[in-house]
């Protein structure tokens, strides 16, 4: 059994995260903003700090830690994404904690970043491109991700940096796209989509959570790894999948509008380095994980 830290363990996937741990025997102590967080029943011991206070932090903690998972980041979706002075200060505490690390014994420290960190590097590296602001929550977290790595190599810490891929699954207010797709067919409304060619592999949040544990626990210091279902194909496959799942009768969406957005390359990414190098394997096609989503926006999920 080991001994980890959880940052971000009230977001949609710091609890599946916990929930994880928690059945894989570790004891988990859970990083928490105020009081009135909801937190799991899976953790062991919970301390209240904000991102503020992250240099703080060690004075909170005892003993030596096997992993520190780092999820919190403000404005991770929607508008707060384009928000310069949150995601600067959101680079700013993340490198703050891993520099504090080495004060609690931390073995290992464990990024989440996500796919769209890809889709801005490579993006960014072009000439000619007008820029969106959004892509500054992916600078800032491609930021994080090299400078903690450098930090570790000199802290004699153990580095791993994980990209996530395109989530969904039950307990997501986000707005992640497919939790939001699904809610607009069960509105009996028809969303304003792009013809959906570019490619996507949307990943349920259980699978993403094991994903997360298997590269922390057994992947390869200084490694960082994509993980997701591992099959990517176009978007209008998924779209039109939910579709006919949630509600046949209303129009799709797709092609209402242009896309102009930034594509992933995944010829870019080795999306097999988690499998071969951990064993990792998702468990839950598309059709099984948006069918359990259907069901519990329709109040017919039984968790049993």
């Amino acid at each position: 059994m080991g001994k980890v830290i959880v940052t971000g363990a009230t977001g949609f996937i710091g609890k599946e995260l916990i929930k994880t741990l928690y059945e894989n025997g570790e004891s988990i102590t859970a990083i928490i903003r105020n009081k009135n967080d909801y937190i799991e029943q899976y953790a062991d011991d919970i301390i209240i700090c904000d991102m503020d206070s992250y240099n703080e932090l060690h004075k909170k903690l005892h003993g030596q830690y096997d992993a520190l998972y780092h999820l919190a980041w403000d404005g991770a979706s929607g508008e707060g994404r384009a928000d310069f002075k949150k995601q600067i200060n959101n680079l700013f505490r993340t490198v703050e904690l891993c520099e504090s690390a080495k004060y609690f014994r931390c073995k290992r420290f464990v990024g989440i970043g996500s796919i769209t960190q890809i889709m801005y590097r490579d993006y960014l590296l072009k000439e000619d491109i007008t820029p969106e602001l959004t892509g500054i929550y992916s600078i800032c977290k491609n930021t994080a991700e090299q400078i903690t790595k450098t930090i570790c190599a000199n802290n004699d810490i153990e580095h791993i940096w994980t990209y996530c891929a395109n989530i969904y699954g039950i307990g997501d207010d986000t707005g992640n796209f497919i939790n939001m797709l699904v809610n607009c067919y069960l509105k009996g409304e028809s969303p304003c989509l792009t013809a959906g060619k570019q490619l996507a592999d949307f990943t349920y949040i259980t699978d993403i959570a094991n994903g997360i544990f298997a590269a922390a626990s057994k992947g390869i210091n200084g490694h960082s790894y994509y993980i997701g279902y591992g099959e990517p194909k176009p978007l209008c496959e998924y779209v039109k999948t939910a579709n006919a799942l949630v509600n046949k009768n209303v129009q799709s969406g797709l092609g209402k509008r242009d896309f102009n957005g930034v594509s992933i390359d995944y010829r870019n990414l080795d999306i097999t380095k988690l499998s071969r190098e951990t064993g990792f394997e998702a468990q839950i096609p598309f059709e099984k994980g948006i069918k359990m989503l259907i069901q519990y926006e329709r109040g017919e999920y039984d968790n049993n």
